[in-house]
């Protein structure tokens, strides 16, 4: 279903902004989402936000761990390896 300002036919491309972005009057209420719907909408997306940053934390954490890299960006050094330098 497309929703239309009431008034001039604009489309409506935000339903949680409570005027027509073209000619602006106030949408009626069955247009715009209510005061809890955005409340709700909001916290949903911040949830989201912060699932994603986790999910891309793990990811990060996975490609740069030195189990997963051994010879990579370590090189010979930190592998325990050799004799600690010196004479």
């Amino acid at each position: 279903m497309r929703f239309k300002c009431q008034v001039c036919a604009a489309p409506i491309w935000n339903r949680r902004y409570p005027k027509c972005e073209k000619c602006g009057v106030d949408l009626s209420p069955e247009l715009v989402f209510s005061t809890e719907q955005v409340s709700k909408m909001r916290q949903d997306e911040r949830i989201e936000d912060e699932r994603r940053s986790e999910d891309e934390a793990k990811a990060r954490l996975q490609r740069y761990s030195p189990k997963q890299n051994q010879g990579g960006w370590l090189g010979d050094f930190g592998d325990g390896g050799g004799d600690g330098g010196g004479e």
